[in-house]
């Protein structure tokens, strides 16, 4: 009979169990959204580079990339390869009021899908879904 007595599992001791359960997930999700940070701050810095590398080409064309690129007639291309295997994205933005040149570079992000959409007149203005990015400008 004792030793059933000390077999038996009572309340306090699942009310324990999901304490510590808690505190575990407590523990686990911080470390988590941590690489997702480290992630994005890799993007974004390679995206910036991205984009100064087309700016470059954009304004004198004799300059080879330093990454693969290839480029649509519309100003819109594909530039090296993002964390997620998928190419950057880049779109070369110029207005002909001011005679300034916008570059946008971007990453589809972990769903791999590209949720930035352009603008009727064919530029991007901000980036949607998960996309990360990032648009420079030059001054003539």
């Amino acid at each position: 009979m004792k030793n059933k007595e000390i077999q038996i599992f009572t309340t306090s001791n699942i009310v324990f169990l999901l304490l510590l359960l808690t505190l575990c997930i407590a523990i686990i999700i911080p470390l988590v959204a941590r690489t997702k940070s480290k992630e994005t701050k890799l993007v974004y810095g390679k995206a910036e580079s991205l984009a100064y590398q087309v700016m470059q080409i954009e304004k004198s064309p004799s300059r080879g990339p330093a990454s693969e690129i290839s480029l649509q007639k519309d100003g819109l291309g594909e530039i090296g390869i993002d964390p997620w295997g998928k190419p950057y994205y880049f779109k070369i933005m110029k207005t002909s009021a001011d005679s300034n040149t916008k570059i946008a570079v971007w990453s589809s992000g972990p769903n791999q899908n590209n949720d930035s959409v352009l603008s009727e007149n064919g530029t991007v203005t901000q980036f949607t879904g998960d996309d990360i990015g990032v648009i420079i400008s030059s001054i003539k």
